[in-house]
């Protein structure tokens, strides 16, 4: 029994792979002094059955001290350019490592290949991962948008079948919750044009016609 108590520990404590992936972004405040929060009360999603395993993980860089209130009217989609627990532990940090740099790279979910999904911010929490973007003539999309990133790169492998279900078990209740059409749900390269191309034009065309199906259906 005493044998086993090593190994528990060590299951525990075990450091997860911490690859930097290609999310950072700048478009943020001009000073790193906490912005003042301001709560806004919101209706909760309705819970369902989850055909995919969620988790919560709140990032520090866009909760507590220095959360910013947005509403939400857009859903923007990303790559990660990174691998899934490489790209949570990121957004887990405030600081880039062994500095004391602010670090503003960050989404409101990410989405595995295989299907999971780790929740990194509250719908109404500003995110940074748009950076100098536009859309429908508005600029600035950390300010009224919802980030969602799938792992690695759509230019080098297609999007899975199994990431985007699951980014659709995530994105439509909160399409119907804050009032988001199909048509403004896009993705970093066009609201970024010559400056982001994630994600690649065949598979946000191939996911779009997804959740316009699922959405409507």
């Amino acid at each position: 029994m005493f044998n086993i108590i090593p190994k528990i520990l060590n299951f525990f404590t075990k450091k997860t792979n911490s690859t930097a992936p290609a999310i950072i972004e700048q478009n943020h405040p001009k000073t790193d002094k906490p912005a003042t929060a301001r709560v806004v009360p919101t209706a909760p999603i309705k819970d369902s059955i989850k055909a995919y395993h969620e988790t919560v993980k709140l990032t520090p860089q866009t909760n507590g001290q220095y959360a910013q209130k947005i509403k939400p009217s857009a859903i923007v989609l990303h790559d990660t350019g990174g691998n899934y627990l490489g790209s949570i532990d990121w957004t887990s940090k405030v600081f880039y490592p062994n500095t004391t740099k602010r670090l503003y790279a960050s989404y409101h979910c990410i989405v595995s290949r295989d299907g999971r999904r780790t929740i990194t911010n509250l719908d109404d929490n500003r995110a940074y991962h748009a950076g100098a973007s536009s859309f429908k003539g508005k600029s600035g999309l950390n300010q009224w948008s919802i980030g969602v990133s799938f792992e690695r790169d759509s230019h080098t492998e297609p999007l899975q079948k199994a990431a985007m279900e699951s980014a659709l078990e995530y994105i439509i209740p909160r399409m119907k919750k804050w009032g988001i059409a199909p048509d403004m749900v896009t993705d970093h390269r066009t609201v970024s044009p010559g400056r982001k191309v994630d994600l690649k034009k065949e598979e946000f065309e191939k996911f779009h016609a997804l959740l316009r199906k699922k959405y409507n259906g």
